[in-house]
């Protein structure tokens, strides 16, 4: 028994066996992906954002008129709860979309470019009235992600963090306990 216990894994162990070694002619063709250009446009026209709760596989659609947030579980299959931004925060929100563009990567396409199949999750998107723009998201370890231009793509994930962080506080009733949110 014990001879056929030492073949088997004799035999599992060769054909799993995977060459790790570093190829030194690969690192060579190894090509970081830079946009030649970024095509920009306005983010003031953004009716809706949806912020992603990774953590607790959540969505959250914010409308930017009204404040109300709309909570769907398992990534949008099922209706969650329904929350609500403070005054404050809706303003301080669709100020910075009013100030900032979002930028688009126009890459060059390289042919002979190999990419890795990482997929990055966007931290939100924007609404407009005909396209959804997903924002952080790369579908390869090539891609450049789509995202607010300059410093309002971080100030807009704090914004984010913020909210999904505090999000089990935030009913639609007295909202004076909650602490408020800011993009700073």
């Amino acid at each position: 028994m014990k001879k056929w216990v030492v073949v088997l894994s004799s035999f599992v162990l060769v054909v799993s066996y995977q060459n790790c070694a570093q190829n030194p002619g690969l690192q060579d063709s190894l090509v970081e992906a830079n946009p030649a250009s970024y095509q920009k446009y306005s983010a003031q026209s953004a009716t809706a954002a949806t912020l992603w709760d990774n953590s607790n596989q959540r969505l959250l659609d914010v409308d930017l008129k009204t404040g109300r947030v709309s909570g769907y579980e398992e990534y949008g299959n099922k209706p969650g709860q329904l929350y609500c931004l403070r005054d404050g925060e809706l303003e301080s929100l669709n100020n910075l979309l009013k100030s900032s563009e979002v930028c688009e990567p126009v890459l060059d396409v390289q042919e002979d470019v190999m990419c890795s199949t990482v997929y990055k999750y966007p931290y939100a998107a924007l609404l407009f009235s005909k396209d959804e723009v997903r924002l952080g998201e790369a579908m390869s370890g090539c891609d450049v992600p789509t995202d607010l231009c300059g410093e309002s793509a971080n100030k807009f994930k704090e914004f984010a963090a913020c909210v999904v962080d505090k999000l089990d506080q935030r009913g639609c009733g007295d909202l004076s306990a909650v602490e408020e949110c800011r993009v700073k």
